[in-house]
């Protein structure tokens, strides 16, 4: 009767975990890892607070590793971040919505996060594998739209000025790294002075003590642009040279962490150098220079190594529009800018044919809002569950 009664007592307090436990006693792990990276991101996140077990599994690094993996693999989508600023509060809102680009439906709301913001955001929010990168004067936080956790990256110890930072994802490794770029802080009067020393800090998802570590640049740098990484190498342009004025493009592997530079640049793009849009165009780096309301050149850098860039003449007859990349099917992906008939233009060169996704920003309660940005590419991670 004593062992019976304290069974039910059990029960009784965490009903949901002793069922769980019972489950995972008959059933295999192996089958019960299947089982959980075949439910959607919502539901694997509420699996965490059933058992213990669960949250073994969901939180391990094989499991987050073969979920993103399954997301990638499944219909394109893009991510849309609709920001708003609260002065009052000294905050940045961000409401995100998931989109498919392949089918009509409706965009999915996924989460919202606030960024206390005791200083302007000066970098444009940067998306990959899943999470999101926010930079608010020396703070960063990194964020997961699709469970809503986000965590603060550890404050750069350093007597020297960050120039700039970037974001990236080793897929090797299975790592997400940080890398940012300092100058010297004082004594150099009004002379650019290139970047010779840099810091990394890496992302684990098992591993919560995140520390920078410093390292020397092979190359002294400044930074023009924000970066974009891809297949685990990050990309960005820079100044260099004797009086850091001649235009480069920097390639910055992240599982080895070293540097190559190419310092032969179109010249449409040394004009824009700061201003240009980096993206992924079909597993190669390219660069979209505006050249009219309505048009765009897209200078692709076909190998890095032969220095080989090709030019590509994008058009579009739509108003005012942003080229924001390209989709799976080859379709150029341009954002309109007013919120208000905030809309994602998908144009086919090759038929040029058109399709529109609509976002009905009113439809959703988020108050007043300031600015959206369209992130391409988009995959579901379940870091940070």
């Amino acid at each position: 009767m004593g062992r019976h009664s304290g069974r039910r007592t059990k029960m009784k307090n965490n009903p949901r975990e002793t069922e769980a436990t019972t489950y995972s006693n008959t059933i295999p792990i192996d089958l019960l890892f299947e089982i959980l990276l075949r439910l959607p991101a919502k539901s694997v996140t509420r699996f965490v607070s059933v058992s213990k077990l669960f949250a073994k599994i969901i939180r391990s690094q094989d499991f987050i590793r073969s979920f993103s993996f399954r997301s990638s693999k499944q219909k394109q989508r893009v991510l849309l971040a609709f920001s708003g600023v609260d002065k009052e509060e000294g905050r940045e809102n961000w409401f995100f919505l998931s989109s498919s680009l392949e089918e009509s439906s409706s965009p999915v709301f996924l989460s919202s996060t606030a960024c206390h913001a005791p200083e302007l955001r000066y970098t444009r929010p940067i998306c990959v594998h899943g999470l999101i990168s926010f930079v608010y004067g020396q703070e960063q936080i990194i964020s997961n739209p699709t469970t809503g956790k986000s965590i603060t990256l550890p404050l750069v110890k350093s007597r020297r000025r960050v120039l700039k930072r970037f974001f990236g994802y080793d897929p090797v490794d299975d790592i997400y790294k940080v890398l940012c770029v300092t100058e010297p802080m004082f004594g150099t009067g009004r002379k650019l002075v290139a970047a010779s020393q840099c810091q990394v800090l890496s992302l684990e998802s098992s591993n919560h003590q995140n520390s920078w570590r410093n390292f020397e640049c092979s190359i002294p740098h400044r930074p023009q642009s924000e970066g974009i990484c891809t297949n685990g190498v990050l990309y960005y342009y820079a100044h260099m040279g004797t009086e850091i004025m001649e235009p480069s493009l920097v390639r910055f592997d992240l599982r080895s962490e070293t540097f190559d530079f190419l310092t032969i640049l179109p010249v449409e793009v040394q004009n824009f150098l700061i201003s240009s849009n980096l993206i992924n165009y079909k597993g190669n780096i390219a660069s979209a220079t505006r050249t009219s309301c309505h048009s765009f050149d897209l200078w692709v850098l076909e190998d890095f190594k032969k220095k080989q860039w090709l030019k590509v003449n994008l058009s579009i007859r739509s108003g005012l529009v942003d080229f924001r990349g390209i989709a799976h099917t080859g379709e150029i992906i341009y954002a309109t800018y007013d919120l208000e008939d905030y809309h994602l233009i998908l144009h086919d060169p090759k038929t040029n044919s058109r399709k529109f996704v609509e976002i009905d920003v009113n439809s959703y309660e988020f108050g007043r809002l300031s600015g959206v940005v369209s992130l391409v590419d988009y995959v579901e991670s379940i870091m940070f569950s």
